[in-house]
């Protein structure tokens, strides 16, 4: 599915992520940016020459106008959206500057569409992959990260269901301790309460350091 906005054409992509959804076996969800820089040259006066990509290495995210997170972009092209009036800058690296010849740009952190955009929903599947990924391959009782297997929070031969509130990644023995028994018989506890993941999840994992102005915006804060 593809958006075509002032010139700038959106890309809804699966294929950036290892995060499985649908019907897909190894696709993942992503929104990416194709910035039609040559197509709108005419339309900036006085851009500054990019010259090699790798001099503009770095992510900017992007939020839709109702600054919800959207997408992970390149430097490069969060520049262009806002010299074409598509996105407004709402943070910036203040020690890091573009230049040209002539002008200095901030170099974007955080950039906000002026056009909200839709974004087909996209159902993440429920698979022992994605629980190991949404849970930082860690078990959920203790924090370790060696032979791991699923859990039922609540076992199935008590009617716990498969879903991604009943299901945590766990470490063989604290698997094998807990059994069929509740967590208060087995007088365990979890790290965290287990919850469905979404796109958000995927910013995350695709960027892996994050810029601490980002966390407001990725529920971190």
């Amino acid at each position: 599915m593809q958006n075509v906005i002032g010139g700038i054409e959106f890309g809804f992509s699966t294929t950036l992520s290892n995060w499985q959804e649908g019907d897909h076996s190894s696709n993942g969800f992503t929104a990416t940016f194709r910035a039609a820089t040559n197509s709108n040259a005419n339309e900036v006066s006085d851009a500054p020459a990019f010259g090699n990509a790798c001099t503009l290495s770095g992510h900017v995210l992007v939020l839709n106008q109702d600054y919800q997170a959207l997408a992970v972009t390149s430097v490069q092209r969060a520049t262009v959206l806002v010299l074409l009036q598509k996105a407004d800058l709402v943070e910036s690296d203040e020690h890091r500057f573009i230049r040209s010849a002539t002008i200095r740009l901030p170099w974007p952190s955080i950039v906000r569409l002026r056009i909200y955009v839709r974004i087909p929903y996209k159902r993440i599947m429920l698979t022992r992959k994605n629980v190991m990924r949404r849970d930082g391959g860690k078990c959920q009782y203790c924090g370790n990260s060696d032979r791991l297997t699923i859990d039922h929070i609540r076992a199935k031969s008590r009617g716990g269901k498969d879903t991604w509130e009943n299901l945590v990644a766990a470490c063989v023995p604290c698997n094998n301790k807990k059994g069929n028994m509740s967590l208060q018989q087995a007088g365990m506890k979890l790290c965290r309460k287990p919850f469905r993941p979404s796109y958000v999840m995927y910013i995350r994992d695709f960027v892996g350091s994050l810029d601490d102005a980002w966390k407001p915006y990725l529920f971190l804060s």
